[in-house]
């Protein structure tokens, strides 16, 4: 346990690239905030950001390990200075809140997706220092960007595929299979990751006059070709040429389908497909992680039938995966099944102290409120008088159902349909068995009845 801050929640871990930090966000404060900790295990946790008001969404590290990347509730899209914890403003949705982000190779871009107007998510571009621009059309679903390792190409995925179905009892259309990823070249003079190919069949002749210019391309690479960076351990400087950036986009042969999470390394594209919906699972769905290979340009199963979550390795080598209960690590590689790399965690344990979680659990309740209700006057209500006045009831709860009762009349409060309070921990004692009185009887004839 890294953090193990009794009574704060701990969320969102994410491994800095140079696998010396753990950036995370923990209420313990009274609110979000960014928190980074060795992950050695003998570094002390320290807070990096101060002054949290509302809810914080999962932060991302920059390729140099210097620097972090989150959003928040009020739609706005922040990087954070991990050693001073100087924050800057790098955009601010008007219609919905910005989740999908990533850095570039450099550490010096951001690419995001944005709602506009019409409510389609809209690709940006960020340089530190500089302004946002949109780099799509704005006309189509444009989501999850990734830039690939040489910082040529920013990798994400489009709606744009429009193949309408009629549906099993209904005459009415229905659009599935939207999805597909794209390619967009970040400077003028690149072409797409995947050109056409020649369809000429290749002689002899021909693969020996290929064989002899990759030989010579081999060794002016070894003599210090210009292409060769002048330092080894420092990143290419991305430069982007902006004018003209939406026009040059390139859909990838990879099948439409329903996709997230697009992720970009060295001749390869890992990323997850959606299964088509269960309306009786109220988890985040299931699906495969896919791999694409740009030179082949083919794309493999890696692992079907598991949990939209998971993790993938700096490198791209390796994925953590999650299938109900099961976790697993595995290579990125064709053919794994759940269960391979299984993790043993049913022997994880921890101390707690209910009377402090409950205490969290209710300062945190109050706060969902506070920063997701729809109406930001809270219905006219003091919501902090309102808070002030339960809370004092939390030292008495002894059991989580007290605790999911003082919920239910704080949310009450509000006079609103659909807030629920569902769940919890609470402890199950052992039943034993034990024998009933019984008696033998037999009907009096004597008595008449």
């Amino acid at each position: 346990l890294l953090g193990g801050t009794p009574g704060a929640r701990e969320r969102d871990p994410a491994w800095a690239p140079d696998g010396k930090w753990v950036a995370y966000l923990s209420d313990q404060t009274g609110e979000y905030e960014l928190w980074v900790v060795g992950s050695d295990g003998r570094t002390a946790p320290r807070r990096v950001t101060t002054g949290g008001a509302t809810f914080r969404f999962a932060p991302r590290w920059s390729p140099d390990a210097k620097k972090l990347a989150f959003s928040d509730k009020t739609l706005t899209l922040w990087w954070c200075d991990v050693a001073t914890g100087k924050l800057t403003k790098v955009d601010k949705g008007e219609h919905a809140e910005i989740h999908d982000y990533a850095w570039a190779p450099d550490s010096k871009w951001l690419a995001y997706s944005k709602a506009n107007a019409a409510g389609f998510q809209q690709l940006h571009l960020y340089a530190l220092g500089g302004a946002p621009t949109a780099v799509s059309t704005g006309m189509t679903e444009d989501f999850a960007p990734a830039f690939d390792p040489a910082g040529d190409y920013l990798y994400f995925g489009s709606r744009r595929t429009l193949t309408p179905e009629f549906g099993a009892l209904e005459l009415n259309f229905q659009f599935s299979a939207t999805d597909r990823i794209y390619a967009m070249s970040l400077r003028d003079t690149l072409l797409t990751p995947v050109p056409p190919q020649s369809d000429e069949e290749a002689g002899e002749a021909k693969k020996d006059e290929a064989a002899g210019k990759d030989a010579k391309a081999d060794k002016k690479d070894a003599k210090g070709g210009k292409d060769e960076p002048a330092k080894a351990d420092e990143p290419k400087p991305v430069r982007i040429d902006l004018a003209g950036i939406a026009g040059r986009v390139a859909a990838l042969p990879v099948p439409p389908a329903r996709y997230a999470g697009v992720n970009a390394f060295k001749g390869k594209l890992v990323f997850f497909s959606l299964d088509p919906p269960d309306p009786e699972d109220d988890g985040p769905g299931k699906g495969s992680f896919k791999l694409f290979d740009l030179e082949k340009r083919e794309v493999k199963t890696i692992l079907a039938g598991v949990d939209a979550t998971g993790a993938i390795s700096k490198d791209g080598g390796k994925i953590l995966y999650k299938s109900g209960e099961t976790y697993g690590i595995v290579d990125a590689a064709e053919g794994k099944k759940i269960g391979d790399g299984k993790l043993a965690t049913g022997q994880l344990t921890t101390l707690l102290d209910p009377r402090r979680e409950w205490m969290q659990m209710f300062d945190e309740a109050w706060r969902l409120e506070r920063d997701f209700y729809y109406d930001p006057a809270m219905g006219g209500l003091d919501w902090k008088a309102v808070g002030e006045r339960y809370r004092a009831l939390v030292p008495h709860v002894a059991h989580r159902s007290d605790l999911n009762y003082i919920l239910g009349e704080l949310q009450g409060e509000l006079s609103t349909s659909h807030a629920y309070v569902v769940g919890g921990d609470a402890p199950q004692a052992t039943r034993v068995d034990v024998g009933l009185l019984g008696a033998d009887y037999e009907l009096d004839t004597a008595s008449g009845l």
